[in-house]
């Protein structure tokens, strides 16, 4: 009897440690082919910080902190050196809310993107370039150091937006002198170009 029991209490441990390895199986295993809600990768470097946007490295199992580059989700690690394993929340799983560092004390139920250094998020871009929307702030940043700040936000998933200077045409036809047709068709031209290269692929675009 004792022995059966042993053997039953065997078969059960196996079959829940089969299955904690299924929901555990690491993302940076080549061969591994599953759903997680959180992937285990490799970082490119050592990070400073937790709670940063991390954004693919060198191949689709290496992560580096992001700056304009798609950021493909949060980590809460700080991994000491390349190659330590850190787990990465991918962003456009709304499970849960998440937090992210930011540099400035940024208000609550405001939208959020990529851009800040050194994965940091930010809040509306005011230059122009590339950057993603992550999501939107629940409530306001928190100082944890000067100049860094934490930031519980609703994440979504990442959002191009593409942010341009004040149209040439604008800025020409708003001239104190009226302008001639030449120098119109030539800045509605520029802008055209400027169009153009901006939604080459698709995103939201801004003028600023």
């Amino acid at each position: 009897m004792k022995n059966r029991f042993k053997l039953l209490i065997i078969s059960l441990l196996a079959c829940f440690v089969g299955g904690l390895r299924d929901q555990f199986a690491t993302a940076n295993v080549e061969s591994v082919v599953g759903t997680h809600k959180v992937l285990s990768l490799q970082a490119e470097g050592a990070h400073v910080d937790t709670h940063l946007l991390v954004s693919w490295g060198s191949d689709a199992f290496h992560i580096v902190p992001c700056t304009n580059a798609f950021p493909f989700g949060t980590t809460t690690d700080n991994p000491a050196e390349a190659g330590d394993i850190i787990n990465v929340h991918p962003l456009g799983i709304g499970m849960e809310t998440r937090k992210v560092r930011v540099a400035t004390a940024l208000a609550a139920e405001i939208a959020l993107y990529s851009g800040g250094a050194n994965g940091y998020a930010q809040g509306e871009p005011t230059g122009a370039g590339t950057y993603w929307r992550i999501g939107s702030s629940v409530c306001a940043a928190a100082e944890t150091a000067a100049g860094d700040y934490l930031i519980e936000f609703t994440p979504c998933y990442p959002v191009k937006v593409v942010v341009i200077a004040a149209l040439t045409s604008q800025t020409t036809a708003a001239a104190t002198d009226l302008p001639s047709s030449e120098a119109l068709d030539n800045a509605l031209k520029a802008d055209l170009g400027a169009l153009t290269t901006a939604l080459a692929s698709p995103a939201e675009l801004k003028i600023i």
